[in-house]
């Protein structure tokens, strides 16, 4: 998930710096709304694959 923090695109980010922005408010309204689909997909992604590998462990 770190790569994903780098790999933002950065003039959404450098316009809400430039405006003077918090780091709590730029998380909110830059980072977050950026990066919250591939943190879900990646974590439902991971649940599955830990759900696949209890049961096939659980069959054996």
């Amino acid at each position: 998930m770190t790569e994903t923090n780098e790999n933002l695109e950065k003039p959404p980010l450098e316009a809400l710096k430039a405006q003077g922005t918090p780091g709590m408010l730029l998380f909110l309204y830059g980072i977050l709304p950026i990066n919250l689909p591939r943190f879900l997909a990646y974590i439902l992604y991971r649940w599955e694959v830990c759900i696949r590998e209890t049961v096939m462990v659980g069959k054996s």
